[in-house]
């Protein structure tokens, strides 16, 4: 497996408890105003991690964003890259569309 990169070993760890997911979600919808942060759609918006659950990611503000339901299929598929950067003491995200640009003649 010359070339590949291994994916950390999932993790099984348990979710935040209701009340508290409840509490850190309204936190990030305010935060991110209620729209998509990728096309600012206003809805069929989810909750979406940076990093997977999956793969160690946080149940965190700093690992939360709202997407919209086509965006956040994007990030899953690979055609939307998003990386968060800090900036003036806080942080915010950065978006890369992924699919292949078309070349016009």
């Amino acid at each position: 497996m010359i070339g590949r990169k291994r994916k950390p070993a999932p993790t099984h760890r348990a979710a935040l408890p209701a009340e508290e997911y409840s509490a850190l979600r309204a936190k990030v919808c305010a935060r991110d105003k209620y729209r998509c942060k990728n096309c600012g759609r206003a809805k069929g918006l989810e909750l979406a991690h940076l990093v997977a659950r999956s793969q160690g990611g946080e149940d965190s503000e700093k690992n939360l964003l709202l997407l919209c339901a086509e965006c956040h299929r994007a990030h899953h598929d690979g055609r939307l890259k998003i990386e968060r950067v800090i900036k003036d003491g806080g942080h915010e995200f950065l978006f890369q569309d992924m699919r292949p640009k078309k070349v016009g003649w």
